[in-house]
């Protein structure tokens, strides 16, 4: 067994059904499952001894191979044909309904009239900085070993940062980074061509931004509004790469984690009382449970709901608010790769770095089992042409994993912690 092999989430089989790895004409073969791909690729199983290893094996016809009975190595693919990859991370957000995702017009369109919605995504904890730990490496949060929400314990050495920018890809982060990332004593990690960071800490306006370690404050004006800041540093390093050079980027906002102040997420001033937010509202059948007697004993012991919490469901206006700033420069973001010719075969993922428990049975924060769904939504113009929804069940460490996949000669490897 590869040490590769051994570390892969065991979801990786279904999660990579979305993909197809784009390559018309290839057969992949991978444990335990017979797909087709959506690119019209079959996903084969392999016998019962090989379910350990898990790996794409390519069985193309290339006209360029020398027909000679010498072994030919089969050629690297071109750089320039790889797939661009955009990860735009919120923060705190659970999978709420599609009546509160079809209120956001790039969203609806991008991802769910013409991408896919994942409707069992599930982040394998529910706390920032092991959640964010998880999506760079693919790794269980006992493996990378940043079981809490402190910057210090990740080890930047291998992620799929690391691991793109091995293979060629221009490589950008913008925005949070980790929970405390501001006392990190290196904070130019390896494997990003460049590095905005952020304070990894509440609040849209007051905060200090690393440009490739170089301190900058920002205060309260509309220009220093955090999650549109990020996505302007995301954009232009977007804009100023060259056309032929493959981009890895993780735009990564502070919509929608809560204020300590209101409890509530902070819009940006242009959203709010926007029209699409009015009665936006969380109220699933677990919502503020009455009957708890089932449940565990910090169920049971639970305070009560205040707030935006009312007893029936949760007002979700500054939600909806903040994340309508996501949406309105997602629209940015797609018009510029547009412009640059690369909108087509680029793969953009939404998703969360953790889920909220946001009323369901009474409870308010995230440290429990029933916080672990997330959003995820994924489109690929160039190979995803009709929105659909899939229920089967992925994580956020099958993101890495299969990006990975996608790229072909992309490796992560194992993360070597003091646990």
């Amino acid at each position: 067994m590869t040490e590769r092999a051994e570390n892969r989430p065991s979801g990786f089989k279904r999660f990579k059904r979305w993909a197809g790895l784009g390559l018309a004409g290839v057969t992949l073969a991978t444990a335990g499952a017979s797909f087709s791909g959506i690119a019209g690729n079959a996903f084969q199983s392999q016998p019962e001894g090989n379910q350990s290893t898990s790996k794409a094996v390519l069985a193309a016809k290339n006209p360029k191979v020398d027909p000679s009975p010498e072994p030919t190595p089969t050629p690297e693919p071109e750089v320039k044909n790889r797939p661009n990859v955009i990860i735009v991370l919120m923060d705190d957000l659970s999978n709420y309904n599609l009546d509160f995702w079809n209120r956001f017009p790039t969203i609806r369109k991008e991802f769910i009239e013409n991408g896919i919605t994942f409707k069992n995504a599930r982040g394998e904890t529910s706390l920032c900085c092991p959640g964010r730990a998880g999506l760079y490496t693919g790794q269980h949060t006992f493996n990378h070993g940043v079981d809490r929400n402190w910057a210090k314990l990740f080890k930047p050495s291998m992620s799929i940062a690391t691991a793109l920018d091995e293979v060629g890809y221009y490589t950008v982060l913008a925005g949070k980074y980790f929970n405390g990332s501001q006392r990190l004593e290196d904070k130019t990690p390896p494997g990003w061509d460049d590095f905005y960071m952020t304070e990894g800490k509440y609040g849209e306006y007051n905060y200090t931004e690393w440009v490739n370690g170089k301190p900058f404050w920002h205060g309260t004006g509309s220009d220093d509004f955090q999650s549109d800041l990020v996505f302007r540093r995301g954009i232009d390093a977007i804009k100023d790469t060259d056309p032929n050079k493959p981009v890895f980027a993780v735009i990564s906002t502070r919509a929608a984690h809560t204020s300590k102040a209101t409890k509530a997420p902070e819009p940006a001033r242009r959203n709010i009382g926007a029209p699409n937010c009015r009665d936006a509202r969380w109220d699933n059948p677990a919502y503020n449970e009455g009957d708890v007697s089932d449940k565990p004993g910090y169920v049971r012991n639970a305070d009560p709901l205040v707030g935006p919490f009312s007893r029936y469901s949760l007002d979700m206006t500054k939600w909806c608010e903040s994340v309508l700033g996501v949406d309105d420069n997602l629209a940015k973001l797609i018009g510029v790769l547009e412009q640059t010719g690369r909108y087509q075969n680029t793969i953009i993922i939404l998703t969360s770095d953790n889920g909220m428990n946001d009323g369901e049975h009474g409870l308010r924060h995230k440290e429990t089992p029933y916080a672990v769904e997330v959003p995820l939504f994924i489109s690929w113009p160039k190979v995803v042409r009709n929105g659909r929804t899939e229920r089967e069940n992925v994580m956020n460490i099958d993101v890495p994993v299969t990006i990975c996949d996608i790229v072909t000669d992309c490796r992560l490897g194992h993360i070597q912690t003091d646990k």
